[in-house]
């Protein structure tokens, strides 16, 4: 699926920086918004391939709090990309979580309590963190 153009008559188009998608088929978390990010450092260039097919230059990472459950770490930030991602395979890895999907639900929980941790819900044909990470000023 692209995150550029539609697909089908009645998704729409997932530019803009205002959310966060869960995507199986990112292996890193990606931002083109650099106020999310806190604690920033310089990293050695990485090519990025994006879904739109474009190729872009990552040279800054960073962390984010989706919530108070959900630190992001190692967030690559990418210029002019209009989208955020989080990478289903990064989140389960760094928190130790198990992701279902099921219906139009997406669920994380802890892999040692079974705790949930957060429940977030399909729009637009893509499943999305319910809540904007919080911009570092």
């Amino acid at each position: 699926m692209s995150l550029i153009e539609p697909t089908r008559v009645g998704h729409k188009k997932l530019s803009g920086n205002d959310g966060w998608v869960f995507d199986t088929g990112a292996s890193r978390h990606m931002t083109g918004t650099l106020n999310y990010l806190s604690n920033v450092v310089n990293i050695d260039p990485i090519l990025m391939e994006l879904p739109d097919g474009m190729f872009r230059m990552a040279k800054v990472q960073g962390s984010l709090d989706l919530s108070s459950d959900i630190r992001l770490s190692n967030v690559l930030y990418i210029r002019n990309f209009q989208c955020n991602l989080v990478s289903i395979a990064q989140l389960s890895k760094e928190l130790k979580c198990f992701v279902m999907f099921i219906d139009e639900l997406c669920g994380i929980r802890d892999h040692t309590s079974s705790n949930l941790i957060e429940v977030d819900e399909l729009r637009g044909g893509v499943y999305c963190f319910n809540k904007s990470a919080t911009v570092k000023v």
